[in-house]
């Protein structure tokens, strides 16, 4: 969830004055909400103390200057963001291959801890990571030996298919897909992981 007062915060680091922040406060914090459950059941309706309100016309915006100083910890690697999608990537010459990975992971480490501290979380399910070499790279080596990617304390497995804004990326850049699943050999790294929806976007069920 987008904590409110945090984006309180960041709001004022762009240099709103203090009404405009006052209206944004205003706005944000005279939501309420309700859980129901599948028999029906209600609870009591509650204020939010985050998340910014799903299907509204500010909402988006607002997590999006949330998020504007995720960038700011990417030493290693460029990027790419697309509404809550991260994609990162990296290129080094073969010899500084493992060194590379290394510093790529460091980057991978610092977007997760960013994620924890602003309230949000990485969506590991659909994290993805993707090496794309040469092919005279990968008959030197064993692509299962490599080192992997750590994300919370998980190896993140290579893909040999990534899905980048609706298109397929294989390592080969071919950009279609087999029909049987999209399974290819890897033959040449890019990063890609959502911000879990469910914590960027309140559950609420009605406001008041």
């Amino acid at each position: 969830m987008v904590p409110h007062q945090l984006l309180l915060q960041k709001l004022h680091n762009f240099h709103l004055n203090d009404s405009t922040v006052r209206w944004f406060a205003s706005y944000l914090m005279h939501f309420t909400q309700a859980v129901t459950d599948s028999q029906g059941g209600k609870s009591a309706w509650l204020p939010t103390t985050s998340a910014v309100p799903q299907g509204s016309v500010i909402g988006p915006l607002l997590f999006l200057l949330f998020i504007n100083d995720l960038p700011d910890i990417l030493v290693y690697s460029k990027h790419m963001m697309f509404a809550d999608d991260l994609q990162m990537y990296s290129s080094f010459l073969p010899a500084d291959f493992t060194q590379g990975l290394k510093n790529f992971n460091r980057n991978v480490n610092a977007v997760s801890a960013w994620a924890r501290a602003n309230g949000l979380s990485l969506n590991r399910a659909k994290t993805q990571v993707m090496l794309m070499v040469s092919d005279i790279f990968l008959e030197r080596f064993d692509i299962s030996i490599l080192p992997r990617i750590i994300l919370k304390g998980m190896a993140l497995p290579y893909s040999t298919v990534v899905k980048s804004l609706g298109v397929w990326i294989q390592p080969s850049l071919d950009s279609e897909t087999r029909q049987s699943g999209g399974e290819t050999s890897p033959s040449r790294v890019i990063f890609t992981s959502p911000l879990s929806p469910s914590t960027n976007q309140t559950d609420t069920q009605g406001t008041h």
